[in-house]
């Protein structure tokens, strides 16, 4: 990583993405978009998640999300980890910004099929 005025390395906004990004997605919002998600279907079919085989689809959608945002967490953590031992500074940043728009997506896409589900 080339190193900016003032000591800092360009480059570690990216890494700071590629990790955050999974993680507040995996967190708040994979959490937010089941509780809202499940709670819509059970409600509409008056059954529990578990016990309700219209709502288990959807459940199964946003489990898979939040799967998904852990690996991307931990390729976003190996990112971070490179970007310490300053190893790999030309590919970071792709990979870096990579991880941020496949956790977007991935957020996008199971949360549509989990309530395109039920």
């Amino acid at each position: 990583m080339a190193t900016a005025p003032g000591g800092r390395t360009t480059g570690q906004r990216p890494v700071l993405l590629a990790v955050l990004v999974p993680l507040v997605l995996g967190t708040v919002v994979v959490f937010g978009a089941g509780f809202g998600i499940l709670s819509a279907c059970t409600d509409t079919y008056s059954c529990t998640t578990t016990g309700c085989a219209p709502c288990r689809p959807a459940s199964t959608w946003l489990n898979g999300g939040w799967a998904v945002q852990g690996v991307l967490l931990g390729a976003g953590l190996v990112l971070a980890v490179l970007a310490r031992r300053g190893r790999g500074a030309g590919s970071l940043r792709p990979a870096a910004l990579t991880i941020a728009g496949l956790s977007l997506v991935t957020a996008a896409v199971t949360t549509a099929l989990a309530i395109a589900s039920y």
